[in-house]
């Protein structure tokens, strides 16, 4: 066991990547978990997508955000080969295929917003380079007749095997109790750590707890001000056949279009914001198809795109305004409003909050907010939360760490000196 674990095992409520990649990270540092998931495996909420696309997000300026999806990015790909090629020992096999990601438009702004992309930057070839329509025919081995922006090294992975193998290799490593059909109805701070309790059991104490709960990270009293959005996704599954089942990287423009696994392909998605359900719906199918008669107009292929079945799957992912996941100690909101009321707009409450540290919740940390591009991120924002646990250098410049932290949206205006 390194040095840096801690005696005691993290607790982890939440049963999907996140969670199954911070227990990872933390047995490779020799660390034991507990992990509490309210299903009875993992990947049954916004991970148990049987496709999910997996390239970086980039932006014209190359900013922060651009750089750590990059990072993540490749570390994420990284840990999928380590994975699969580790399956033999572990019986657990990762649904990927690295066949790269073709961006294109699907209107005049979009097209103005990846042309700014495309010319922001000297991007590396391995990243992402500009193919004219001739090219992105050839890659897609189907006729899109567009101009577009390749993510060699993308592709797609299915999120809930990579969660289960993430987990089987964490269990080889060190102790991790996996408790499932285990719903946290509450957590709660004693002096000798933290309690979880569901209807009628109480586990506890743990040092250090981490919520990492997807689309019930706001479901606790010390998580219910996070500045975070739920979104509903529908995504459709629709048949190989004919021309479609031709295709051979996936597409991204108004929605998404993988090639075919195991006889389907998975086109989406619906972005509802704060759903007041999550059952089938025949409006959000058609317009997954509607999105992609708009990105490719007049394709003969699209005509191959059978929705008749209404097979489908609905997930909630948790936005952010920003875009960047949220890593790290899990913001104690009522203290920084109650010490707002006397530091606020002045001089020297500006300089209060530059030299206070921020409030915070003690041994309670966040792992959330990985919105649609979870599989990119999630495994990175895991590895960095683990080092941070552990008491370990995180592996980010100081700068991105600012961006990912759950306090930033207070801390932003405060440190300049705004109104909340």
């Amino acid at each position: 066991m390194l040095s840096s674990a801690i005696s005691s095992p993290v607790a982890i409520i939440g049963g999907g990547l996140a969670s199954a990649h911070l227990a990872l990270s933390l047995a490779e540092r020799g660390q034991g978990t507990q992990l509490f998931c309210k299903d009875a495996q993992l990947g049954q909420g916004a991970s148990g997508n049987r496709q999910g696309a997996i390239y970086p997000l980039l932006t014209p300026e190359n900013d922060e955000l651009s750089c750590f999806f990059q990072q993540a990015f490749l570390f994420s790909r990284r840990r999928v080969q380590a994975l699969t090629s580790a399956s033999a020992d572990n019986q657990t096999s990762i649904s990927h295929d690295f066949c790269g990601v073709l961006q294109t438009a699907h209107d005049e702004r979009s097209q103005l917003r990846l042309d700014k992309i495309i010319q922001g930057q000297p991007w590396p070839s391995e990243i992402a380079y500009a193919v004219d329509a001739e090219q992105a025919n050839s890659i897609a081995k189907i006729n899109l007749d567009k101009p577009g922006f390749f993510y060699p090294l993308g592709g797609w992975v299915c999120p809930f095997e990579y969660a289960e193998a993430a987990i089987q290799k964490a269990m080889q490593l060190a102790e991790v109790k996996l408790n499932p059909n285990t719903d946290i109805l509450n957590i709660e701070r004693q002096t000798d750590g933290w309690y979880l309790l569901t209807d009628n059991r109480r586990f506890g104490p743990f040092v250090q707890l981490v919520l990492a709960n997807g689309a019930e990270l706001t479901q606790f009293d010390a998580s219910n001000q996070l500045q975070i959005s739920p979104f509903r996704g529908q995504v459709s599954h629709v048949p190989a056949q004919f021309q479609l089942s031709q295709l051979a990287t996936v597409l991204c423009a108004n929605g998404y279009l993988t090639p075919s696994h195991q006889g389907l392909h998975c086109l989406g998605a619906s972005y509802v914001k704060e759903p007041e359900h999550l059952d089938f719906c025949p409006q959000e199918q058609q317009e997954n198809l509607m999105k992609m008669h708009e990105s490719y107009p007049n394709q003969p292929w699209l005509e191959d795109i059978d929705m008749s079945g209404n097979n489908a799957r609905v997930g909630v992912r948790m936005v952010t305004r920003d875009h960047f996941p949220m890593m790290g100690c899990a913001p104690d909101v009522p203290k920084i409003l109650k010490d707002y009321e006397q530091h606020q707009l002045t001089k020297e409450s500006r300089h209060y909050w530059q030299t206070t540290p921020a409030p915070v919740h003690q041994g309670l940390y966040i792992l959330g907010g990985l919105g649609s591009r979870g599989l990119s991120s999630g495994p990175l924002a895991a590895e960095c939360l683990a080092a941070q646990l552990c008491g370990e250098p995180i592996p980010l410049d100081k700068a991105t760490l600012c961006k990912l932290n759950p306090n930033r949206m207070w801390l932003r205006k405060l440190l300049k000196g705004k109104a909340l």
